[in-house]
């Protein structure tokens, strides 16, 4: 009788997942970091004459 191997995944599968938990694990931490870094805030204003203005908010730096 010839022996029977068992399941076997693929050679180099784990390495992809890996690869792929890391990458967005990254791209994670970048948006939250982006997010607590934002400083600046623009915000349109119409005055009662119909003009727009746009105003630029800059918070103090810790």
């Amino acid at each position: 009788m010839k022996k029977t191997k068992g399941a076997r995944r693929k050679p180099g599968v784990g390495g992809k997942i890996a690869l792929a938990v890391v990458t967005c694990l990254n791209l994670a931490l970048t948006l939250a970091l982006t997010a607590a870094r934002r400083q600046e805030v623009l915000r349109a204003v119409r005055n009662d004459e119909g003009t727009v203005q746009l105003l630029l908010e800059k918070t103090k730096e810790k």
